[in-house]
C-alpha cells in the first residue's frame, strides 16, 4: 500500500469512530422509582401502595420501567442483553436514583442503566 493509501484508510477510520462516538449518549442519573411497566401503564400503579404488586410482577419478568420524578416514564434495560429484575428486586415504591444513556426510538424512551440505587 502506498503512503497515500494507508492515509486515507487512517482518515476513513478516524471518520467512522468519530460518527461512531457522536452518536453514544452521554450518561444521565435521574431520580424517580422503580416499577413494573404492566400496572403502571394499565392501572396507573405506582408508589408505595402499588409496590407489593410491582415487586411480584417484575419478579415475574414483566417489563420493567422507571418513572422519574418529573413524571416521564422509561423502560429500564441493562448494560448488557440481560434483564435488570435482578438489579431492582424490592426497590419497588421506594424513591431511587439510576444512572445510565437515555435512548429513544419511535416515541419509546428508554435508559441503558449503569447504576441504580435507593436514594439516600
Amino acid at each position: 500500500m502506498t503512503r497515500l493509501g494507508s492515509v486515507s484508510v487512517v482518515a476513513v477510520l478516524v471518520v467512522l469512530l468519530t460518527v461512531a462516538l457522536a452518536g453514544q449518549s452521554k450518561d444521565v442519573t435521574i431520580k424517580g422509582e422503580v416499577l413494573d411497566q404492566h400496572c403502571f401503564m394499565i392501572h396507573h400503579g405506582k408508589g408505595p401502595d402499588h409496590a407489593a404488586c410491582s415487586n411480584a410482577c417484575m419478579s415475574r419478568n414483566i417489563s420493567i420501567g422507571f418513572l422519574a420524578e418529573s413524571g416521564q416514564f422509561y423502560l429500564l434495560l441493562g448494560d448488557q442483553m440481560l434483564t435488570v429484575k435482578d438489579q431492582v428486586a424490592g426497590m419497588a415504591g421506594k424513591p431511587a436514583t439510576v444512572t445510565g444513556a437515555i435512548v429513544e426510538r419511535d416515541g419509546f424512551k428508554a435508559i441503558q442503566m449503569k447504576k441504580i440505587e435507593l436514594a439516600k
